[in-house]
């Protein structure tokens, strides 16, 4: 950090947990700052090791995101990134960050964008968190006026967050948006630095050499700072003896002349002619790409009066709403440019004082740094720093930004409009992980939980389906529990024959009906099988088929008794924890349903087991039928058929109709439908069906297939017979007749 430090000195290797003064003794900032900085990872570590490191309070958690009204928008609240607390006072909008200046694109845009994309890849969304300094610069409230305006004591260091959004790619097979932003993402390598002194050359020859070591008359804190980020032919850096902790702010800019507020207390944290001042504002902290690096210019003049710095070359525009500033660094000479120094290929390059420097390879970022303190009263720097792993290369300090994981967009069922958004066409998935208070933890038991059961919750199944394939629950432990139907209870809630409809009142009476099955275990696995008594298969057949009546199915509730399922694991005996949480699922017809999130469990000793489905009779082929027994043709005089005419009854004119024949099921078909095969017997010159099945759609219970007329037979009558049968049961088909009466051909005399 850029303050007026005289040393920044902390090592969490050395296990210290606080700063203890002695008696008499001089008081340091760099003792009351490292206090600081024990405190600060003491408890940002204990954060992480009790909350992870990302979390929300149960609660009270924040940056929820939504979207309305075409605008991304997340909740007040509180959320834990890395150990730092981000807090948002107010329901927050994404265009309206004052952590987020001039983003590369508005959250209408990103939304227009996602949409372009159709769907292909989601938009996701981040908490982006890091800390900084502040001073007065940044917050007047840090000046105490009874001191003078111009008198900065304490800074501050701030946790500055922002919510960024970006369009990701396309999701991985087997993995959902929420777990690939949880991947931690590759990170470039710290470069190192090294730094040494070096005795000054006397071309003289009369006055005694320089002794060996820092030369300067002031104890420094050196900072040197990669400006322009590349490798190390093609970064560059600038230093500052003060620790870049020059500033002043801008009040105005015209062309090269920069108005200030102060030109410093002294010549020393001052300015003057022919020194290097880099220009920024916010934008270059909180822009797009935080804490890019503002530009540098050299100074040309000074107007101590108006407080002016004139720059050799004019100055591009800064926003002085924005805290705009101009900082002091203090490189010079011939290799001092606007775009930095360079690296010197890995050279030793000199500072001032007898300080050089030098680079090892590496990918170097705008913002790495590294201090020297350094010291007149021994002539030396502190290098390698105290408390190093005493090499002479250093890593960098960098300034660490850490992305939380808020939020996936994706595209839900409904269209984007080409003038708005519409709230519908999105769907926000929550990738953020929440956390209950102390109190509402649960200490973990050993129990036994329900992995997958043999059919869908809220689902439909009929009778026939049933009492084919029963009722399976696989465990996580094989049950070693006496097995019976007063463990595993099956009950069918049914619609008794009342003379008021379900259609014409909503509310629906039921009555329970418990039906004993055989229960056995195999494995892990509880089978639950309904009698196959054709008697018992008939009358629960019969139930359901006057509910079917009623447009109404039998509701079937399955409950597992926690506490009298057991089994061992382990030298433990471990009872079932049966209970679950409902999701919402839909069905393959596009209806809601409620599913159950598996395995069960909810940390307790034992928890019934409940699911349920709804059961229809059994699904059988009702009828097949043309929508007319006969029909009659008529042709035109070269004998091709021109219309298909119903025979009805005597002496009512004849209609042209299309001829068609007609499925009909006792039910309606379930989810996915119910595929009926069909054949036709007959003269296949004269007639065809125009397909060989029909798929009766889920919820429906008719379908149709037109038959085609080839041919004229001539004046005489044909039978055809149709067969249809279900492709579950294709040993029951059902049949129908009709005739097809041909027309005598008109003899064309020529």
């Amino acid at each position: 950090m850029r303050g007026d430090f005289s040393r920044i000195r902390f090592n969490p290797a050395k296990n210290y947990t606080s700063v203890l003064e002695q008696q008499g003794r001089v008081a340091l900032d760099a003792d009351a700052n490292e206090q600081r900085d024990i405190d600060t990872y003491l408890r940002s570590t204990e954060t992480v090791d009790v909350i992870g490191e990302f979390g929300g309070p149960e609660g009270d958690d924040g940056f929820a995101i939504s979207i309305v009204d075409g605008k991304l928008q997340f909740s007040a609240g509180r959320y834990y990134v890395n150990g730092l607390l981000c807090e948002a006072t107010d329901d927050g909008d994404y265009d309206n960050q004052p952590f987020l200046i001039h983003p590369e694109y508005s959250a209408a845009q990103l939304l227009e964008m996602f949409v372009e994309t159709q769907g292909s890849a989601p938009l996701r969304l981040w908490l982006e968190v890091w800390e900084r300094l502040v001073t007065a610069r940044e917050d007047s409230c840090l000046l105490e006026p009874a001191l003078g305006q111009a008198s900065e004591t304490t800074a501050r260091r701030q946790t500055v967050w922002r919510v960024v959004a970006e369009l990701g790619k396309s999701t991985l097979l087997n993995s959902t948006c929420c777990d690939g932003m949880y991947r931690s993402r590759l990170q470039r390598i710290v470069p190192k630095m090294a730094a040494q002194t070096n005795p000054s050359s006397d071309t003289c020859g009369c006055d005694p050499v320089a002794s060996s070591g820092y030369v300067g008359l002031e104890n420094q804190l050196y900072r040197v700072e990669i400006h322009q980020e590349g490798d190390l032919a093609s970064a560059t850096f600038k230093w500052s003896r003060e620790n870049g902790s020059v500033v002043a702010s801008i009040l105005s800019v015209q062309g090269a002349d920069v108005s200030v507020d102060s030109l410093g207390p002294d010549s020393n944290l001052g300015f003057a002619p022919n020194q290097w001042v880099e220009i920024s504002d916010d934008a270059n902290l909180f822009g797009a790409e935080p804490n890019t690096p503002g530009a540098l210019y050299q100074i040309k003049s000074i107007d101590v009066a108006s407080r002016t710095l004139t720059m050799f070359t004019t100055v591009l525009p800064v926003d002085t709403t924005k805290n705009a500033r101009v900082r002091r660094w203090d490189q010079s000479g011939t290799s001092a440019s606007s775009n930095g120094i360079p690296l010197g290929g890995g050279a030793w390059v000199a500072l001032e004082n007898g300080i050089e420097v030098s680079f090892q390879t590496g990918t170097f970022r705008a913002g790495d740094s590294w201090v020297i303190p350094a010291r007149a009263a021994t002539g030396s720097i502190e290098w390698p720093p105290c408390g190093s792993d005493g090499q002479l290369y250093q890593f960098a300090h960098r300034t660490e930004i850490v992305r939380a994981p808020l939020a996936c967009i994706t595209l839900g069922t409904a269209v984007l409009s080409s003038t708005h958004l519409q709230q519908g066409g999105f769907q926000v998935t929550d990738c953020r992980k929440i956390f209950p208070p102390l109190t509402g933890l649960s200490v973990a038991k050993p129990a036994m939980h329900v992995t997958r059961t043999s059919w869908e919750n809220d689902s439909l199944m009929s009778i026939d389906q049933l009492a084919a394939n029963g009722l399976e629950v696989d465990l996580d432990v094989t049950p070693t529990s006496p097995l019976s139907a007063a463990v595993f209870v099956v009950t069918m809630e049914n619609v008794p024959n009342y003379d008021q409809r379900p259609s014409q009142n909503p509310i629906t009476i039921r009555q329970p009906l418990i039906i004993d099955g055989l229960v056995m275990s195999s494995g892990t696995s509880l089978l639950w099988q309904v009698s196959k008594n054709p008697q018992m298969l008939n009358y629960l057949n019969s139930l359901l088929t006057t509910e079917s009546r009623l447009n109404a199915y039998a509701r079937v509730r399955v409950r597992l008794l926690g506490n009298r399922i057991f089994g061992t694991s382990g030298s433990a005996t471990v009872y079932l924890d049966g209970e679950t949480f409902a999701i919402a699922a839909t069905q393959a017809d596009g209806t809601q349903r409620l599913d159950l999130q598996l395995p069960s469990g909810n940390n307790d000793a034992a928890a019934d087991f409940e699911s349920w489905f709804y059961l229809s009779a059994a699904l059988v082929l009702k009828s097949v039928a043309p929508n007319y027994p006969a029909y009659s043709l008529l042709v035109s005089p070269n004998n091709a058929v021109t219309a298909v005419q119903a025979i009805t009854t005597p002496g009512i004119p004849a209609q042209t109709v299309s001829p068609l024949i007609f499925i009909t099921l006792s039910i309606a078909a379930p989810a996915g439908g119910a595929t009926v095969n069909l054949s036709l017997a007959g003269n296949t010159q004269v007639a065809v069906l125009a397909a060989s099945s029909v798929v009766v759609p889920a919820g429906a219970s008719t379908a149709q297939v037109a038959i085609n007329v080839k041919n004229n037979p001539g004046p005489t009558t044909l039978s055809f017979t149709v067969t249809a049968a279900l492709s579950s049961l294709p040993n029951d088909p059902q049949t129908a007749t009709f005739t097809i009466t041909g027309a005598q051909p008109q003899i064309i005399i020529r």
